[in-house]
């Protein structure tokens, strides 16, 4: 789980629908567990399964549990 996941875990329902609602514009970097950092804009991203980021025009899906920590910005 991310460095949130707390937070995550009580806020699940409404990131869902605000990530659904604002993803297109967000940018994200995503520390996995492993060291790498991976850069990219937010398709979708639910805090208890996975985060899907748009990189060279790909989706690519990561799972939480190999998450580390988030950090969006716009």
């Amino acid at each position: 789980m991310c460095g949130l996941c707390e937070i995550h875990k009580a806020q699940a329902a409404p990131a869902k629908a605000q990530a659904s609602n604002s993803a297109s514009s967000e940018q994200a970097t995503v520390k996995l567990k492993n060291g790498t950092t991976i850069s990219g804009k937010i398709k979708s991203f639910d805090p208890l399964t996975s985060i899907v980021l748009i990189i060279a025009g790909k989706e690519t899906k990561i799972p939480m549990s190999q998450v580390a920590n988030v950090e969006t910005r716009q």
